[in-house]
């Protein structure tokens, strides 16, 4: 990967250290997604509970063990605020470790179990927010091909707005719209979803061959999930395999369930049927079901005051970085370590900057929102300096995570404990000073000329390396250029 990227949040995720020696691994099991199980880790430094995805490596043979660190590697590059992010990787002899965003919650399949059936307000904020995380996945040209509701978690019990989906094994570049898959593209996938539930599969991927891995089999998914959602369970279930794909292939529900045959809730309807379209010539898109009047009768966001508003802008007006390392450095803290009130409000304020739902916003979008709702004109020379503090991808937009790196109280989330904890674990070896190694490492650089030139920028003895007291000092600098 080219140094340059690793600046804008793209890290090396994968640990030199031993997984026992920074957690514990609890006996709960939180869900289980495709090859794996998600499970509540213990941080022995922090003494927080955090969410780790869990593989037996005897179960992967070598071909499946490569996907999972294709996915590993893609999801590194995503930034979407209901796509779980990758905060570490741990390898053994026996398991590999994926420490990924922290969920507290249960899964969308155990909340429809518990509840029987959902009330139409929240399927939707649901259902939005995991069409939106699909639609985000196929502007990047991906697919997920196996969404369901045990691959959904919540952050708490109560939580409608911050979920996540945890497993992104199944995902791959999406083929064009009439194109269909090779041999070895099959064998993959049968690979990946070897002993997963099909109910929720698209009829173009239940052929033995030449099958469309193409972005609307995401909608299908979506559409039993909402039927699932509405009437408590889903509409192609039958007693055996062959049963159930012979339903979905003709698009007859096979579960009839009957409030919602006799419901005279014709725009409700008329959504599901259209994201259960047999044929992906008439089945709506991601982004039109998203703007389903049935969609947007039920959602609704929670609003943000004009303080907060007021504040995140003056955080971003006065966002400054002199080095480039500070920048990366603090990226990872805002992933890791930024207060989780803090971060909830301010994705509530992204959200509403986001009018496209599309989980990316740009400078303008911040202007128009801001001047509409809070009153607060944005001049021509505001609008450029945010998107040159914000768009540190120089991608087609600003992301949450670039968001929250601008609108983030500094001085707040740049506090000594912790840069010691970002210190202790750049620093693989526990040595106390971190090396060029080591920062080579972290930022996944392979150019040794670059990685020493971003040192200089911090090491006041010229020793070649930082100790905890230069580390410290060089990013408190940021938090006195920010207040």
């Amino acid at each position: 990967m080219d140094s340059r990227t690793t600046f804008f949040g793209v890290f090396n995720h994968f640990s030199t250290r031993k997984f026992d020696t920074d957690y514990e691994l609890s006996k709960k099991v939180l869900a289980r997604g495709d090859q794996c199980e998600i499970r509540t880790i213990l941080d022995r430094k922090s003494q927080e509970n955090r969410t780790a995805k869990v593989y037996r490596k005897n179960e992967l043979d070598e071909r499946m063990l490569q996907l999972v660190k294709k996915e590993i590697e893609t999801l590194s590059q995503l930034d979407h605020p209901n796509i779980t992010k990758v905060h570490a990787v741990y390898e053994d002899d026996f398991k590999l470790y994926i420490i990924v965003d922290n969920v507290k919650g249960t899964s969308l399949f155990e909340k429809i179990i518990k509840a029987g059936q959902l009330p139409e307000a929240e399927a939707a904020m649901i259902i939005q927010r995991v069409l939106c995380a699909a639609r985000y996945l196929h502007m990047n040209g991906l697919v997920h091909r196996n969404l369901r509701p045990e691959l959904i978690l919540f952050e708490n019990e109560t939580s409608l707005y911050d979920l996540k989906i945890l497993d992104l094994v199944t995902m791959v570049e999406a083929l064009p719209e009439g194109s269909t898959s090779t041999p070895e593209m099959d064998k993959d996938f049968e690979r990946l979803t070897k002993g997963c539930p099909i109910y929720q599969m698209a009829p173009e991927l239940l052929r033995l061959a030449e099958r469309e891995f193409a972005f609307k089999c995401d909608v299908w998914s979506c559409g039993v999930m909402l039927y699932n959602m509405i009437t408590g369970i889903p509409p192609f279930f039958e007693n055996n395999a062959n049963l159930t794909m012979s339903q979905i292939r003709s698009g007859i529900f096979s579960n009839k369930y009957p409030n919602y045959e006799e419901s005279k809730n014709l725009p409700l309807k008329n959504l599901i049927t259209s994201m259960l379209q047999t044929s992906t010539e008439h089945r709506i898109n991601a982004y039109d079901a998203t703007k389903h009047e049935w969609v947007l009768k039920h959602v609704s966001y929670p609003p943000v005051s004009k303080k907060v508003a007021y504040d995140a802008l003056n955080n971003i007006k006065n966002l400054q970085f002199t080095q480039q390392l500070q920048r990366s450095i603090l990226m990872y803290m805002v992933k890791l370590q930024l207060d989780k009130k803090d971060r909830d409000t301010l994705v509530q304020l992204f959200e509403t900057i986001d009018e496209d739902k599309d989980g990316m916003i740009d400078a303008q979008d911040i202007a128009t929102v801001y001047g509409t709702k809070y009153a607060m004109q944005l001049s021509e020379q505001d609008i450029s300096r945010i998107r040159k503090q914000l768009d540190v991808s120089k991608a087609s937009g600003i992301t949450i995570t670039e968001f929250l790196l601008g609108a983030c109280n500094k001085s707040t989330l740049i506090n000594e404990p912790n840069l010691r904890s970002v210190f202790h674990y750049i620093d693989g070896s526990a040595g106390g000073f971190i090396t060029r190694k080591e920062l080579m490492s972290f930022l996944g650089v392979n150019d040794e000329t670059y990685i020493g030139l971003i040192m200089e920028e911090a090491d006041d003895d010229c020793d070649g390396g930082l100790n905890m007291k230069e580390f410290i000092n060089f990013m408190m600098r940021l938090s006195r250029l920010s207040i």
